[in-house]
């Protein structure tokens, strides 16, 4: 967590059992903040799935309870072809089923969040976010999600 902000580096599929652990942090970062609102930002690549049904219903909820206390998410998709394709496809689906304040982006870059979420937060929840720290949090979930992918391939 930075300030304002949560990174979360998934490893793998979110299914409805991580989703309710995704709310549950959610939820306790919410009532911590006391009416100050947050936003996050979601590392994915490749080894991710699509969340499955019971995931989305998870985040459709969490989505549609937290339309005051959070600003902004964006989901950083790393990879391309139909898979990344695919994942927007969901995060721009989610805005649809949960329609509401809370900015929710998909980001094919780092440098793209760094653009448009320090701005945004502040825009929208009145707190500044630190774009180098905030730098420095994403390379290191990303470089978690790299060691994960060569620990598993061991």
């Amino acid at each position: 967590m930075l300030g304002h902000l949560t990174v979360t580096a998934w490893f793998a599929q979110l299914d409805k059992a991580s989703a309710h652990v995704l709310a549950r942090v959610n939820d306790d970062l919410i009532a911590r903040l006391k009416g100050e609102r947050v936003s996050s930002v979601h590392l994915v690549n490749n080894r991710v799935k699509l969340p499955d049904a019971g995931a989305r219903d998870v985040l459709a909820k969490i989505m549609r309870d937290s339309t005051k206390s959070v600003a902004c998410v964006t989901v950083i998709i790393d990879g391309d072809g139909f898979w990344a394709s695919a994942l927007r496809s969901f995060v721009t689906g989610l805005r649809v089923l949960a329609p509401g304040s809370i900015d929710l982006h998909a980001h094919a870059s780092i440098a793209e969040v760094l653009a448009w979420l320090p701005p945004e937060h502040f825009k929208r929840a009145g707190t500044h976010v630190d774009a180098g720290q905030l730098e420095r949090l994403l390379l290191a979930g990303k470089r978690w999600q790299e060691a994960e992918a060569l620990t598993s391939k061991a």
